[in-house]
């Protein structure tokens, strides 16, 4: 069960970049992305920075007392990210295709909470299978997170803007 637990650390590596954008002029999707990021995202990111904060405390910790790992996952974990979610589910995007992307990012995040829900019953039921299946769950998120993070700076670079990590 700790091989599986240690999956939890890599959503922790691949926490959100903020991006602060500048350089509009008249680009609809450029002037959306910079709203979007420098005065849509901040409190949602800042959710997100609390929220793999939780998750790296279980990856410090080590993940060998599944009673312990389960309990921080119910009480602090998965309550975080269900916060984290309601936040982002309230951005709502001007232009199609950043409402697009925001649409994945919320994915994303909805699929590691549904990872670690299953995980959390898995721990709780000392069932190997369903912590296994969140995990699974959970990787597939971060490959979600990867492509919005990636697909979030070629918009921001096709529409001239600068990203500053």
């Amino acid at each position: 069960m700790i091989k599986k637990l240690e999956l939890i650390s890599a959503i922790a590596i691949l926490g959100i970049v903020f991006f602060m954008l500048a350089g509009c002029g008249a680009d609809p999707i450029a002037e959306d992305i910079t709203s979007y990021m420098n005065n849509q995202m901040p409190s949602v990111i800042e959710l997100q920075n609390e929220y793999l904060s939780a998750l790296n405390t279980i990856s410090e910790a080590g993940g060998s007392d599944a009673k312990a790992v389960a309990s921080e996952l119910k009480d602090e974990v998965i309550p975080l990210s269900d916060r984290l979610i309601e936040a982002a589910e309230k951005v709502i995007p001007a232009t199609e295709e950043i409402k697009a992307l925001h649409g994945k990012y919320i994915s994303a995040m909805t699929k590691q909470n549904s990872g670690l829900a299953k995980m959390l019953e898995g721990l709780q039921n000392n069932n190997e299978k369903a912590v296994t299946s969140g995990s699974q769950i959970i990787s597939e998120a971060n490959t979600e997170y990867t492509a919005f993070v990636n697909e979030l700076t070629a918009i921001a670079k096709a529409h001239g803007l600068e990203v500053k990590k």
